[in-house]
Protein backbone atom coordinates (compact mmCIF):
# COMPACT_ATOMS: atom_id res chain seq x y z
CA UNK A 1 0.00 0.00 0.00
CA UNK A 2 2.79 2.01 0.65
CA UNK A 3 3.87 1.84 -3.17
CA UNK A 4 1.08 3.33 -4.64
CA UNK A 5 0.42 6.30 -6.59
CA UNK A 6 2.56 9.25 -4.31
CA UNK A 7 -0.46 11.68 -6.04
CA UNK A 8 -3.12 10.31 -4.15
CA UNK A 9 -1.33 9.60 -0.77
CA UNK A 10 0.18 12.64 -0.29
CA UNK A 11 -1.05 14.91 1.70
CA UNK A 12 -2.39 18.45 1.12
CA UNK A 13 -0.80 21.42 2.39
CA UNK A 14 -2.43 22.76 5.08
CA UNK A 15 -1.65 26.12 4.78
CA UNK A 16 -3.84 26.98 1.80
CA UNK A 17 -7.96 27.43 2.46
CA UNK A 18 -8.71 26.11 -1.46
CA UNK A 19 -6.52 23.49 -3.64
CA UNK A 20 -7.66 22.14 -7.18
CA UNK A 21 -9.52 18.54 -6.44
CA UNK A 22 -7.36 16.61 -8.47
CA UNK A 23 -4.70 17.51 -5.40
CA UNK A 24 -7.17 15.35 -2.84
CA UNK A 25 -6.96 11.60 -2.80
CA UNK A 26 -9.51 9.58 -3.78
CA UNK A 27 -11.07 8.50 -0.84
CA UNK A 28 -11.79 12.58 0.11
CA UNK A 29 -13.30 13.19 -3.69
CA UNK A 30 -16.86 12.63 -4.52
CA UNK A 31 -16.41 11.02 -7.69
CA UNK A 32 -19.94 12.45 -8.80
CA UNK A 33 -19.86 15.91 -7.28
CA UNK A 34 -20.13 17.24 -11.07
CA UNK A 35 -23.47 15.10 -11.49
CA UNK A 36 -25.28 16.00 -8.18
CA UNK A 37 -24.80 19.87 -8.97
CA UNK A 38 -26.01 19.24 -12.48
CA UNK A 39 -28.91 17.26 -11.27
CA UNK A 40 -29.86 20.13 -8.48
CA UNK A 41 -30.03 22.70 -11.63
CA UNK A 42 -32.08 19.86 -13.70
CA UNK A 43 -34.49 19.08 -10.60
CA UNK A 44 -35.39 22.66 -9.31
CA UNK A 45 -37.69 23.27 -12.37
CA UNK A 46 -39.54 19.94 -11.81
CA UNK A 47 -40.12 20.81 -8.03
CA UNK A 48 -41.62 24.28 -8.79
CA UNK A 49 -43.99 22.12 -11.48
CA UNK A 50 -45.16 20.00 -8.68
CA UNK A 51 -45.60 22.72 -6.52
CA UNK A 52 -47.57 24.58 -8.42
CA UNK A 53 -49.84 21.44 -9.92
CA UNK A 54 -50.42 21.39 -6.20
CA UNK A 55 -51.11 24.31 -5.22
CA UNK A 56 -53.83 24.70 -8.09
CA UNK A 57 -55.41 21.19 -6.40
CA UNK A 58 -55.90 23.01 -3.65
CA UNK A 59 -57.06 25.97 -4.72
CA UNK A 60 -60.03 23.90 -6.97
CA UNK A 61 -60.89 21.86 -3.76
CA UNK A 62 -61.21 24.22 -1.54
CA UNK A 63 -63.59 26.47 -4.35
CA UNK A 64 -65.26 23.05 -4.47
CA UNK A 65 -66.03 22.44 -1.03
CA UNK A 66 -66.76 25.59 0.39
CA UNK A 67 -69.18 26.54 -2.83
CA UNK A 68 -69.69 29.31 -4.33
CA UNK A 69 -70.01 32.69 -2.53
CA UNK A 70 -72.77 34.59 -3.81
CA UNK A 71 -75.35 31.75 -2.78
CA UNK A 72 -77.61 32.46 0.33
CA UNK A 73 -79.39 29.72 2.41
CA UNK A 74 -82.69 29.84 4.34
CA UNK A 75 -83.62 28.43 7.31
CA UNK A 76 -86.10 26.27 5.51
CA UNK A 77 -83.07 24.66 3.78
CA UNK A 78 -83.32 26.25 0.27
CA UNK A 79 -80.93 28.54 -1.35
CA UNK A 80 -80.60 31.09 -3.67
CA UNK A 81 -78.06 33.56 -5.70
CA UNK A 82 -77.46 36.90 -4.31
CA UNK A 83 -77.80 39.82 -6.32
CA UNK A 84 -73.50 41.04 -7.49
CA UNK A 85 -74.72 44.45 -6.40
CA UNK A 86 -75.73 43.03 -2.78
CA UNK A 87 -72.80 40.69 -2.78
CA UNK A 88 -70.47 43.68 -3.33
CA UNK A 89 -71.50 45.53 -0.32
CA UNK A 90 -70.57 42.54 2.19
CA UNK A 91 -67.05 42.75 3.08
CA UNK A 92 -65.56 39.14 2.92
CA UNK A 93 -62.24 38.39 4.74
CA UNK A 94 -59.04 38.27 2.37
CA UNK A 95 -57.26 35.17 2.75
CA UNK A 96 -53.61 35.12 3.69
CA UNK A 97 -52.51 34.13 0.08
CA UNK A 98 -54.36 36.78 -1.69
CA UNK A 99 -52.85 39.17 0.58
CA UNK A 100 -49.55 38.04 0.30
CA UNK A 101 -50.02 37.92 -3.48
CA UNK A 102 -51.15 41.91 -3.62
CA UNK A 103 -48.11 42.60 -1.59
CA UNK A 104 -45.91 40.82 -3.81
CA UNK A 105 -47.60 42.37 -6.56
CA UNK A 106 -46.69 45.61 -5.24
CA UNK A 107 -42.94 44.55 -4.83
CA UNK A 108 -42.58 43.25 -8.82
CA UNK A 109 -44.87 46.24 -10.35
CA UNK A 110 -42.91 48.73 -11.94
CA UNK A 111 -44.55 52.00 -11.03
CA UNK A 112 -43.18 51.16 -7.74
CA UNK A 113 -40.38 53.27 -6.07
CA UNK A 114 -39.90 50.19 -3.79
CA UNK A 115 -40.23 47.59 -6.58
CA UNK A 116 -37.44 49.65 -8.82
CA UNK A 117 -34.87 49.74 -5.43
CA UNK A 118 -35.53 45.50 -5.33
CA UNK A 119 -34.76 45.21 -8.64
CA UNK A 120 -31.60 47.33 -9.05
CA UNK A 121 -30.28 45.33 -5.77
CA UNK A 122 -30.95 41.83 -7.84
CA UNK A 123 -29.11 43.77 -10.33
CA UNK A 124 -25.75 44.71 -8.27
CA UNK A 125 -26.15 41.51 -6.67
CA UNK A 126 -25.97 39.18 -9.85
CA UNK A 127 -23.01 41.23 -11.29
CA UNK A 128 -21.27 40.72 -7.39
CA UNK A 129 -21.51 37.50 -8.05
CA UNK A 130 -20.75 37.37 -11.67
CA UNK A 131 -17.70 39.17 -10.51
CA UNK A 132 -17.07 36.35 -7.66
CA UNK A 133 -17.02 34.34 -10.84
CA UNK A 134 -14.27 36.08 -12.83
CA UNK A 135 -12.25 36.14 -10.18
CA UNK A 136 -12.43 32.03 -9.64
CA UNK A 137 -11.82 31.23 -13.38
CA UNK A 138 -8.84 33.31 -13.28
CA UNK A 139 -7.30 32.22 -10.47
CA UNK A 140 -7.91 28.63 -11.54
CA UNK A 141 -6.63 29.19 -15.03
CA UNK A 142 -2.90 28.72 -14.19
CA UNK A 143 -3.55 25.09 -11.87
CA UNK A 144 -5.67 23.31 -15.00
CA UNK A 145 -2.93 22.76 -17.17
CA UNK A 146 -2.96 18.76 -16.94
CA UNK A 147 -6.31 18.57 -15.83
CA UNK A 148 -9.56 20.09 -17.23
CA UNK A 149 -11.36 19.96 -14.17
CA UNK A 150 -9.31 22.02 -12.24
CA UNK A 151 -10.64 24.67 -14.22
CA UNK A 152 -13.72 24.64 -12.72
CA UNK A 153 -13.68 23.25 -9.31
CA UNK A 154 -11.85 23.62 -5.96
CA UNK A 155 -11.87 21.82 -3.11
CA UNK A 156 -11.82 23.33 0.70
CA UNK A 157 -9.35 21.39 3.11
CA UNK A 158 -11.47 23.24 6.17
CA UNK A 159 -14.61 23.88 6.28
CA UNK A 160 -16.29 26.43 3.08
CA UNK A 161 -17.55 28.66 6.07
CA UNK A 162 -13.99 29.78 6.72
CA UNK A 163 -14.08 31.52 3.35
CA UNK A 164 -15.30 34.76 3.18
CA UNK A 165 -15.73 35.12 -0.15
CA UNK A 166 -18.55 32.18 -0.31
CA UNK A 167 -20.20 33.13 2.65
CA UNK A 168 -20.69 36.34 0.35
CA UNK A 169 -21.83 34.62 -2.63
CA UNK A 170 -24.10 32.29 -0.45
CA UNK A 171 -25.57 35.46 1.31
CA UNK A 172 -26.61 36.84 -2.12
CA UNK A 173 -28.11 33.69 -3.11
CA UNK A 174 -30.90 33.96 0.07
CA UNK A 175 -31.24 37.09 -1.17
CA UNK A 176 -32.19 35.78 -4.93
CA UNK A 177 -34.43 32.95 -2.72
CA UNK A 178 -36.46 36.15 -1.05
CA UNK A 179 -36.25 37.38 -4.58
CA UNK A 180 -37.48 33.98 -6.71
CA UNK A 181 -40.64 33.82 -3.73
CA UNK A 182 -41.76 37.33 -3.98
CA UNK A 183 -42.01 36.68 -8.04
CA UNK A 184 -43.33 33.21 -8.18
CA UNK A 185 -45.97 34.69 -5.33
CA UNK A 186 -47.22 37.91 -7.47
CA UNK A 187 -47.03 35.66 -11.07
CA UNK A 188 -50.84 35.25 -11.82
CA UNK A 189 -49.55 32.30 -14.43
CA UNK A 190 -47.53 30.04 -12.49
CA UNK A 191 -47.01 27.63 -15.00
CA UNK A 192 -45.42 30.26 -17.30
CA UNK A 193 -43.36 31.98 -14.34
CA UNK A 194 -41.24 28.20 -14.62
CA UNK A 195 -40.15 29.06 -18.45
CA UNK A 196 -39.23 33.04 -17.52
CA UNK A 197 -35.58 33.47 -18.40
CA UNK A 198 -34.70 34.93 -14.89
CA UNK A 199 -36.64 32.24 -13.21
CA UNK A 200 -34.05 29.34 -15.43
CA UNK A 201 -30.94 32.09 -14.45
CA UNK A 202 -32.24 30.89 -10.97
CA UNK A 203 -32.22 27.27 -11.59
CA UNK A 204 -28.96 27.46 -12.99
CA UNK A 205 -27.25 29.61 -9.59
CA UNK A 206 -28.93 29.10 -6.68
CA UNK A 207 -29.69 24.87 -6.24
CA UNK A 208 -25.17 24.81 -6.82
CA UNK A 209 -24.43 26.99 -4.32
CA UNK A 210 -25.96 24.71 -1.65
CA UNK A 211 -24.31 22.07 -3.22
CA UNK A 212 -21.52 23.46 -2.75
CA UNK A 213 -21.98 23.65 1.18
CA UNK A 214 -22.80 19.89 0.79
CA UNK A 215 -19.98 18.75 -0.95
CA UNK A 216 -17.22 21.50 0.72
CA UNK A 217 -16.51 22.34 -3.27
CA UNK A 218 -16.50 25.27 -5.12
CA UNK A 219 -17.89 24.60 -8.18
CA UNK A 220 -17.89 27.82 -11.34
CA UNK A 221 -20.69 26.17 -12.86
CA UNK A 222 -23.67 28.29 -14.23
CA UNK A 223 -22.83 31.41 -12.34
CA UNK A 224 -21.77 33.25 -16.17
CA UNK A 225 -25.73 33.44 -16.42
CA UNK A 226 -26.05 36.07 -14.08
CA UNK A 227 -24.01 38.40 -16.81
CA UNK A 228 -27.80 38.20 -18.57
CA UNK A 229 -29.58 40.54 -16.04
CA UNK A 230 -27.83 43.06 -18.09
CA UNK A 231 -31.40 42.73 -20.26
CA UNK A 232 -32.93 45.06 -17.18
CA UNK A 233 -29.93 48.33 -18.08
CA UNK A 234 -32.33 50.14 -20.42
CA UNK A 235 -35.37 49.69 -18.19
CA UNK A 236 -33.33 51.30 -14.92
CA UNK A 237 -32.01 54.01 -17.32
CA UNK A 238 -35.29 54.55 -18.81
CA UNK A 239 -36.48 54.93 -15.08
CA UNK A 240 -34.29 57.20 -13.81
CA UNK A 241 -34.61 59.28 -16.99
CA UNK A 242 -31.25 58.84 -18.59
CA UNK A 243 -32.86 57.39 -22.01
CA UNK A 244 -35.43 59.97 -22.85
CA UNK A 245 -36.67 58.89 -26.34
CA UNK A 246 -37.50 55.54 -28.50
CA UNK A 247 -34.28 55.60 -30.11
CA UNK A 248 -31.80 55.85 -27.08
CA UNK A 249 -33.89 53.10 -25.14
CA UNK A 250 -33.54 50.97 -28.49
CA UNK A 251 -29.91 51.46 -28.67
CA UNK A 252 -29.08 50.38 -25.07
CA UNK A 253 -31.29 47.14 -25.65
CA UNK A 254 -28.90 46.33 -28.84
CA UNK A 255 -25.88 46.65 -26.90
CA UNK A 256 -26.85 45.02 -23.44
CA UNK A 257 -27.89 42.15 -25.72
CA UNK A 258 -25.00 41.71 -27.77
CA UNK A 259 -22.66 41.90 -24.64
CA UNK A 260 -24.70 39.42 -21.94
CA UNK A 261 -25.02 36.86 -25.17
CA UNK A 262 -21.16 36.91 -25.83
CA UNK A 263 -19.89 36.70 -22.17
CA UNK A 264 -22.82 33.99 -21.35
CA UNK A 265 -21.90 32.40 -24.44
CA UNK A 266 -17.86 32.16 -23.57
CA UNK A 267 -18.50 31.26 -19.86
CA UNK A 268 -20.56 28.24 -21.15
CA UNK A 269 -17.66 27.22 -23.74
CA UNK A 270 -15.03 27.42 -21.09
CA UNK A 271 -17.37 25.01 -19.03
CA UNK A 272 -17.93 22.79 -21.75
CA UNK A 273 -14.30 22.87 -22.50
CA UNK A 274 -12.87 22.13 -19.63
CA UNK A 275 -15.50 19.72 -18.95
CA UNK A 276 -14.70 15.40 -19.59
CA UNK A 277 -15.69 14.72 -23.03
CA UNK A 278 -19.42 13.21 -23.23
CA UNK A 279 -18.34 11.11 -26.04
CA UNK A 280 -14.57 10.19 -25.59
CA UNK A 281 -13.34 8.51 -22.09
CA UNK A 282 -9.86 10.03 -22.79
CA UNK A 283 -9.16 13.16 -20.11
CA UNK A 284 -8.99 16.32 -22.17
CA UNK A 285 -5.23 17.59 -22.58
CA UNK A 286 -4.61 20.91 -23.71
CA UNK A 287 -1.73 22.47 -24.63
CA UNK A 288 -2.58 25.25 -23.50
CA UNK A 289 -5.16 26.42 -20.68
CA UNK A 290 -7.52 28.91 -22.16
CA UNK A 291 -8.51 31.68 -20.21
CA UNK A 292 -12.37 32.83 -19.90
CA UNK A 293 -11.53 35.78 -21.84
CA UNK A 294 -10.03 33.86 -24.39
CA UNK A 295 -13.28 32.40 -25.13
CA UNK A 296 -14.74 35.64 -25.51
CA UNK A 297 -12.45 36.38 -28.36
CA UNK A 298 -13.53 33.29 -29.63
CA UNK A 299 -16.92 34.28 -29.42
CA UNK A 300 -16.63 37.62 -30.74
CA UNK A 301 -14.41 35.85 -33.61
CA UNK A 302 -17.31 33.62 -34.62
CA UNK A 303 -20.08 36.06 -34.11
CA UNK A 304 -18.20 38.09 -36.95
CA UNK A 305 -17.81 35.16 -38.95
CA UNK A 306 -14.26 35.24 -39.05
CA UNK A 307 -12.90 32.41 -37.82
CA UNK A 308 -8.92 32.54 -37.88
CA UNK A 309 -8.23 29.40 -36.40
CA UNK A 310 -6.06 30.37 -33.68
CA UNK A 311 -8.88 28.75 -30.75
CA UNK A 312 -11.16 25.93 -31.60
CA UNK A 313 -12.90 23.26 -29.66
CA UNK A 314 -11.52 20.04 -29.43
CA UNK A 315 -14.72 18.60 -26.66
CA UNK A 316 -17.93 17.19 -28.77
CA UNK A 317 -19.86 18.91 -26.30
CA UNK A 318 -18.09 22.23 -27.52
CA UNK A 319 -18.57 21.25 -31.34
CA UNK A 320 -22.08 20.55 -30.84
CA UNK A 321 -22.61 24.06 -28.92
CA UNK A 322 -20.66 26.00 -31.43
CA UNK A 323 -22.42 24.97 -34.21
CA UNK A 324 -25.69 25.92 -32.40
CA UNK A 325 -23.60 29.40 -31.98
CA UNK A 326 -23.27 29.99 -35.10
CA UNK A 327 -26.52 29.83 -36.32
CA UNK A 328 -27.93 31.82 -33.32
CA UNK A 329 -25.14 34.54 -33.80
CA UNK A 330 -25.98 35.00 -37.66
CA UNK A 331 -29.65 35.19 -36.69
CA UNK A 332 -29.01 37.72 -34.20
CA UNK A 333 -26.70 39.69 -36.13
CA UNK A 334 -28.77 39.59 -39.50
CA UNK A 335 -31.76 41.22 -36.81
CA UNK A 336 -29.61 43.44 -35.28
CA UNK A 337 -27.44 45.12 -37.09
CA UNK A 338 -30.44 46.56 -39.52
CA UNK A 339 -31.43 47.73 -36.58
CA UNK A 340 -27.79 49.87 -35.22
CA UNK A 341 -27.25 51.42 -38.62
CA UNK A 342 -30.74 52.74 -38.73
CA UNK A 343 -30.48 54.11 -35.43
CA UNK A 344 -27.07 55.99 -36.62
CA UNK A 345 -28.09 56.85 -39.61
CA UNK A 346 -31.49 58.49 -38.12
CA UNK A 347 -29.39 60.25 -35.29
CA UNK A 348 -29.34 64.07 -35.70
CA UNK A 349 -26.69 66.21 -36.10
CA UNK A 350 -27.68 69.15 -34.06
CA UNK A 351 -29.48 66.84 -31.33
CA UNK A 352 -26.75 67.27 -28.69
CA UNK A 353 -26.57 69.00 -25.37
CA UNK A 354 -25.45 72.33 -24.85
CA UNK A 355 -22.53 71.66 -22.27
CA UNK A 356 -20.71 75.23 -20.22
CA UNK A 357 -17.44 75.86 -20.57
CA UNK A 358 -15.72 77.86 -17.61
CA UNK A 359 -19.06 79.64 -16.44
CA UNK A 360 -19.46 81.34 -19.99
CA UNK A 361 -22.96 82.89 -20.17
CA UNK A 362 -25.69 82.09 -22.74
CA UNK A 363 -28.60 83.27 -24.29
CA UNK A 364 -31.44 81.09 -26.14
CA UNK A 365 -32.92 82.22 -29.34
CA UNK A 366 -35.95 80.18 -30.96
CA UNK A 367 -39.46 80.88 -32.84
CA UNK A 368 -38.15 82.39 -36.62
CA UNK A 369 -34.83 80.79 -37.35
CA UNK A 370 -33.49 81.48 -40.48
CA UNK A 371 -30.27 82.71 -42.34
CA UNK A 372 -31.55 85.88 -42.64
CA UNK A 373 -33.32 86.70 -38.98
CA UNK A 374 -30.30 84.81 -37.63
CA UNK A 375 -27.58 86.84 -39.93
CA UNK A 376 -29.19 89.96 -38.58
CA UNK A 377 -29.26 89.30 -35.02
CA UNK A 378 -25.51 88.16 -34.96
CA UNK A 379 -24.42 90.99 -36.82
CA UNK A 380 -26.20 93.56 -34.15
CA UNK A 381 -25.25 91.60 -31.07
CA UNK A 382 -21.40 90.58 -31.91
CA UNK A 383 -20.96 93.93 -33.12
CA UNK A 384 -17.21 94.96 -32.59
CA UNK A 385 -17.91 98.30 -31.08
CA UNK A 386 -19.51 96.47 -28.55
CA UNK A 387 -15.99 95.12 -27.31
CA UNK A 388 -15.53 91.70 -26.43
CA UNK A 389 -18.95 89.55 -26.40
CA UNK A 390 -18.66 86.73 -23.40
CA UNK A 391 -22.17 84.69 -23.89
CA UNK A 392 -22.82 82.10 -25.90
CA UNK A 393 -25.49 82.37 -28.54
CA UNK A 394 -28.00 79.40 -29.18
CA UNK A 395 -30.75 78.90 -31.91
CA UNK A 396 -32.75 76.27 -31.23
CA UNK A 397 -35.64 75.37 -34.08
CA UNK A 398 -36.88 72.01 -35.67
CA UNK A 399 -35.77 72.54 -38.38
CA UNK A 400 -32.09 71.70 -39.75
CA UNK A 401 -29.90 74.43 -40.60
CA UNK A 402 -29.40 75.12 -44.78
CA UNK A 403 -26.51 75.23 -46.42
CA UNK A 404 -26.52 79.27 -45.80
CA UNK A 405 -27.63 78.82 -42.13
CA UNK A 406 -24.41 76.14 -41.67
CA UNK A 407 -21.90 78.50 -43.09
CA UNK A 408 -23.21 81.26 -40.60
CA UNK A 409 -22.26 78.96 -38.20
CA UNK A 410 -19.02 78.16 -39.07
CA UNK A 411 -18.21 81.90 -39.08
CA UNK A 412 -19.37 82.31 -35.96
CA UNK A 413 -18.79 78.30 -34.66
CA UNK A 414 -16.95 80.39 -31.34
CA UNK A 415 -19.82 82.65 -30.36
CA UNK A 416 -22.77 80.33 -31.61
CA UNK A 417 -24.28 77.04 -31.51
CA UNK A 418 -27.17 75.48 -33.19
CA UNK A 419 -29.86 72.63 -31.34
CA UNK A 420 -32.33 71.61 -33.14
CA UNK A 421 -35.36 71.18 -30.75
CA UNK A 422 -38.11 73.20 -30.06
CA UNK A 423 -39.51 75.16 -27.36
CA UNK A 424 -42.36 73.67 -26.93
CA UNK A 425 -40.55 70.56 -25.53
CA UNK A 426 -39.31 70.50 -21.96
CA UNK A 427 -36.49 68.30 -22.95
CA UNK A 428 -35.64 70.40 -25.81
CA UNK A 429 -35.47 73.38 -23.54
CA UNK A 430 -33.35 71.21 -21.07
CA UNK A 431 -30.87 70.25 -23.57
CA UNK A 432 -30.14 74.42 -24.50
CA UNK A 433 -30.14 74.81 -20.69
CA UNK A 434 -32.86 77.67 -20.59
CA UNK A 435 -32.82 77.17 -16.90
CA UNK A 436 -29.31 78.62 -15.86
CA UNK A 437 -29.44 81.07 -19.79
CA UNK A 438 -29.26 84.89 -19.52
CA UNK A 439 -32.57 85.14 -21.31
CA UNK A 440 -34.85 83.67 -23.81
CA UNK A 441 -35.47 85.41 -26.61
CA UNK A 442 -38.33 84.59 -29.07
CA UNK A 443 -37.84 86.07 -32.58
CA UNK A 444 -41.32 86.66 -34.75
CA UNK A 445 -41.57 86.56 -38.40
CA UNK A 446 -42.37 89.90 -39.83
CA UNK A 447 -42.79 88.70 -42.95
CA UNK A 448 -45.79 86.13 -41.89
CA UNK A 449 -49.38 85.91 -43.52
CA UNK A 450 -50.91 85.97 -40.42
CA UNK A 451 -49.62 87.84 -37.91
CA UNK A 452 -52.26 86.89 -35.09
CA UNK A 453 -51.18 83.08 -35.67
CA UNK A 454 -47.28 84.10 -35.31
CA UNK A 455 -48.66 85.61 -32.39
CA UNK A 456 -50.42 82.98 -31.03
CA UNK A 457 -47.61 80.55 -31.47
CA UNK A 458 -44.72 83.13 -30.23
CA UNK A 459 -47.14 83.28 -26.70
CA UNK A 460 -47.23 79.36 -26.45
CA UNK A 461 -43.81 79.35 -26.55
CA UNK A 462 -43.26 81.79 -23.65
CA UNK A 463 -45.95 79.73 -21.49
CA UNK A 464 -43.48 76.48 -22.42
CA UNK A 465 -40.40 78.64 -21.13
CA UNK A 466 -42.71 79.84 -18.06
CA UNK A 467 -44.09 76.51 -17.26
CA UNK A 468 -40.41 74.87 -17.86
CA UNK A 469 -38.86 77.86 -15.37
CA UNK A 470 -40.33 80.45 -14.01
CA UNK A 471 -37.72 82.37 -13.49
CA UNK A 472 -36.06 82.51 -16.82
CA UNK A 473 -36.13 85.72 -18.54
CA UNK A 474 -38.12 85.71 -21.75
CA UNK A 475 -37.72 88.60 -24.42
CA UNK A 476 -40.89 88.12 -26.85
CA UNK A 477 -41.72 90.07 -30.32
CA UNK A 478 -44.98 90.26 -31.00
CA UNK A 479 -46.65 91.92 -34.15
CA UNK A 480 -49.97 93.38 -33.25
CA UNK A 481 -50.15 95.64 -30.07
CA UNK A 482 -53.97 93.84 -28.84
CA UNK A 483 -52.03 90.75 -28.12
CA UNK A 484 -49.59 92.03 -25.74
CA UNK A 485 -52.77 91.53 -22.92
CA UNK A 486 -52.15 88.08 -22.86
CA UNK A 487 -49.10 87.78 -21.28
CA UNK A 488 -50.71 89.39 -18.56
CA UNK A 489 -52.78 86.24 -18.13
CA UNK A 490 -48.88 83.71 -17.49
CA UNK A 491 -48.67 83.79 -13.79
CA UNK A 492 -44.78 83.57 -13.76
CA UNK A 493 -44.89 86.86 -16.11
CA UNK A 494 -42.94 89.87 -14.70
CA UNK A 495 -42.17 92.85 -16.30
CA UNK A 496 -39.83 93.60 -12.65
CA UNK A 497 -37.44 90.68 -13.12
CA UNK A 498 -36.86 91.68 -17.08
CA UNK A 499 -39.68 89.87 -18.83
CA UNK A 500 -39.65 92.04 -22.09
CA UNK A 501 -42.25 92.43 -25.28
CA UNK A 502 -41.51 94.22 -28.37
CA UNK A 503 -44.30 95.40 -30.47
CA UNK A 504 -43.22 95.15 -33.85
CA UNK A 505 -46.70 97.57 -35.12
CA UNK A 506 -46.44 99.71 -31.97
CA UNK A 507 -42.87 100.74 -32.40
CA UNK A 508 -43.31 101.41 -36.15
CA UNK A 509 -46.54 103.72 -35.74
CA UNK A 510 -45.44 105.47 -32.63
CA UNK A 511 -42.00 106.49 -34.77
CA UNK A 512 -43.97 107.83 -37.24
CA UNK A 513 -46.24 109.70 -35.10
CA UNK A 514 -42.85 111.35 -33.02
CA UNK A 515 -42.03 112.08 -36.77
CA UNK A 516 -45.02 114.00 -37.36
CA UNK A 517 -43.97 115.85 -34.24
CA UNK A 518 -40.56 116.05 -34.57
CA UNK A 519 -39.66 115.69 -38.35
CA UNK A 520 -36.57 113.45 -38.40
CA UNK A 521 -36.99 111.51 -34.90
CA UNK A 522 -37.51 108.34 -36.98
CA UNK A 523 -34.04 107.81 -38.73
CA UNK A 524 -32.51 109.38 -35.22
CA UNK A 525 -33.79 106.50 -33.27
CA UNK A 526 -33.28 104.01 -36.55
CA UNK A 527 -29.26 105.11 -36.65
CA UNK A 528 -29.50 104.90 -32.94
CA UNK A 529 -30.98 101.14 -32.61
CA UNK A 530 -28.35 99.86 -35.74
CA UNK A 531 -24.81 99.73 -35.32
CA UNK A 532 -22.44 100.62 -38.32
CA UNK A 533 -18.61 100.50 -38.61
CA UNK A 534 -16.51 102.60 -41.53
CA UNK A 535 -12.94 103.26 -42.17
CA UNK A 536 -11.60 106.55 -41.60
CA UNK A 537 -8.71 107.84 -43.64
CA UNK A 538 -6.23 110.08 -42.31
CA UNK A 539 -7.65 113.70 -44.33
CA UNK A 540 -11.03 112.49 -42.37
CA UNK A 541 -8.82 112.64 -39.11
CA UNK A 542 -7.01 115.56 -39.58
CA UNK A 543 -10.54 117.67 -40.89
CA UNK A 544 -11.69 116.35 -37.29
CA UNK A 545 -8.63 117.24 -34.93
CA UNK A 546 -8.04 120.63 -36.78
CA UNK A 547 -12.29 121.35 -35.87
Amino acid sequence: MATMNSTNNTQPPADRLKIPCTELPDQMLDPWWMLKFLLSSALAPFGIFILVVAYGRWISLRKKFTGPQNVAHEPDGSSHAVPDSLNRTVERPRDLLGELQIRAQNLTSTTNIWAQILNLLVFFASMIVYVIYLFEVSNRNTACLLHSSDCLASCYLGSIFEDNVAMLELGLHCFFIIHFLVRFTASHQKLWFILDPYTIVDYLTIPPAFVSICLNLSWTGFRFVRILHLFSVPDFLQYIGTLRNRTEMRFCQLICTSLSVLLAAAGLFHLLENSTDLFNEADVIREKALSYWEYVYFCIVTAGTVGYGDIKCITSQGRIFNAIFIIFTLAVVASILPDIFRIIANRKKYGGHYSEHGGKKHIVVCGNINFISAGGFLKEFLHKDRGSCDIKVIFMDLREPDIEMEGLLKRHFTDVEYLQGSAMHSHDLKRAKAEGCEACIIAANKYCIDPDAEDAANIMRVISIKNYHSSTRVIVELMQYHNKAYLLNIPSWNWKSGDEVVCLAELKLGLIAQSCIAPGFSTLMANLFTSRSFSTNDKTTSIVRNQ
